[in-house]
């Protein structure tokens, strides 16, 4: 039983002070701790198998270790959702309403930039009408994906090759072609022939716009 009073004998305090495992941590006075019953001799004692001083770091670092996880669980769904958003931005939008028509003997000036430098931005479908100055020829396209990655584009398009295209500027400007597309430039397009092409718009660099053409129409 445990006992409160202030006005207990001196005897019964100590007694209950020797037995009490407790009366360390009630702050308000020993004699509010709870006294455990003296063992008969030879049996193991209350003391011997509970130790509150023993136990308590144990479940202090129990309590931190559950509060610690504990914001976890939202966390992963929140990346789950995001990580699920990016897969849906493959690539951008070709409806009608989406394609920006482009000058490219107007932009192409505009956007030049000093050399090593780049401006990427998020990618949008345009259209330009130029003459094919080049064929499609081999291209690499590390810097082009990597620009992909940085704009969230979980699928790019798989690009390998390039053409030159004669805008009536003071040079032909360079332009990645889209694996399928250059199929069929090299098939159905010739050198010198005016075409629309569709093209994805993803950075500027020293030659002015990066372009990926996607398709060309006559």
């Amino acid at each position: 039983m445990t006992h409160c009073s202030s006005f207990r004998p001196r005897s019964a305090l100590s007694a209950s002070v020797r037995l009490s495992p407790w009366a360390a941590l009630f702050p308000w006075g020993a004699h509010c701790a709870p006294a455990f019953p003296s063992s008969p001799r030879g049996a193991p004692s209350v003391r011997a198998f509970f130790r509150p001083r023993a136990a308590l770091p144990a479940l202090v670092l129990v309590l931190a270790c559950v509060l610690a996880l504990a914001p976890l669980t939202p966390a992963r769904g929140q990346a789950a959702k995001a990580s699920a958003a990016v897969s849906k931005t493959a690539q951008p939008k070709s409806t009608a309403e989406d394609i920006e028509d482009i000058d490219l003997k107007k932009l192409v000036p505009r956007t030049r930039m000093e050399d090593g430098k780049r401006a990427i931005f998020p990618p949008r479908s345009v259209r330009f009408t130029a003459k094919l100055a080049q064929m499609p020829s081999p291209q690499k396209s590390e810097y082009l994906q990597k620009a992909f990655g940085l704009m969230g584009v979980a699928n790019p398009p798989a690009v390998s090759k390039r053409i030159a295209v004669d805008y009536g500027g003071d040079k032909p400007l360079a332009a990645y072609v889209e694996e399928k597309a250059a199929a069929d430039i090299a098939k159905s397009a010739r050198a010198g022939g005016q075409y629309t092409f569709y093209a994805i718009y993803l950075y500027n660099n020293r030659f002015g716009p990066a372009l990926v053409v996607t398709a060309f129409s006559r």
